[in-house]
């Protein structure tokens, strides 16, 4: 099981799919060495006033990893827009919102800690409620 800062989920929380891998990851036996931070604020953004990361998990002579979750029914990306859900169209898409905000993460850690700069880390978008398949070279 996983150690996960916070402790428990936030009642604030709304993303049924961000509730359901916090209690994946909690009580996942695989996950025991993990260290993962819920709904971690950033403030120091680098593309934006501040930002979020949804999950950042820490695995222990591995590296890390940046979670975006949309939790949504449907997803299209057409000629550069995503439409995710009922929202309207957006032209930043999960991609690289997990991804500017990893970088941010790091910019921190490293001016922190220049000798972790060896840690690799990624980022990921899941989207547990639907497939997404689509093919380009801003993702892999």
């Amino acid at each position: 099981m996983a150690k996960m800062y916070p402790p428990q989920i936030s009642e604030l929380t709304k993303s049924p799919g961000e509730i359901e891998l916090f209690i994946k990851l909690k009580n996942d036996l695989v996950s025991d060495e993990w260290v993962v931070f819920h709904s971690l604020d950033i403030a120091n953004h680098k593309t934006q006033r501040f930002g979020e990361i949804d999950f950042v998990i820490l695995v222990p002579g591995k590296g890390g990893i940046c979670v975006e979750v949309k939790a949504i029914k449907s997803i299209q990306y057409e000629n550069g827009f995503w439409f995710l859900g009922q929202k309207s169209k957006e032209k930043r898409g999960p991609f690289k919102q997990v991804r500017d905000g990893m970088h941010s993460l790091q910019e921190y850690i490293w001016a922190k800690n220049p000798s972790l700069k060896h840690i690799p880390f990624t980022s990921v978008v899941y989207f547990p409620y639907v497939e997404f398949d689509s093919q380009s070279p801003e993702w892999n």
